[in-house]
């Protein structure tokens, strides 16, 4: 199993540290650690961005009820 593979069953702490480690090595990694995170990052985004939205989808429909 990949590390790509085991994003979604991430918690979520994990899923924003190793983001951060991955917006942080492509940045100031070597080149072998920049590629590697440009390899990750697009999925580690997309489950981010589902977390947040699923948040606020969540949010909104609370809202709505009152």
């Amino acid at each position: 199993m990949t590390l790509i593979d085991r994003i979604p069953a991430l918690k979520d702490a994990e899923l924003a540290q190793l983001l951060s480690n991955v917006r942080r090595l492509d940045v100031s990694g070597t080149p072998d650690e920049r590629r590697q995170a440009a390899e990750v990052a697009p999925y580690l985004e997309r489950e981010a961005s589902r977390r947040r939205e699923k948040v606020l989808m969540s949010r909104r429909a609370a809202t709505a009820r009152f």
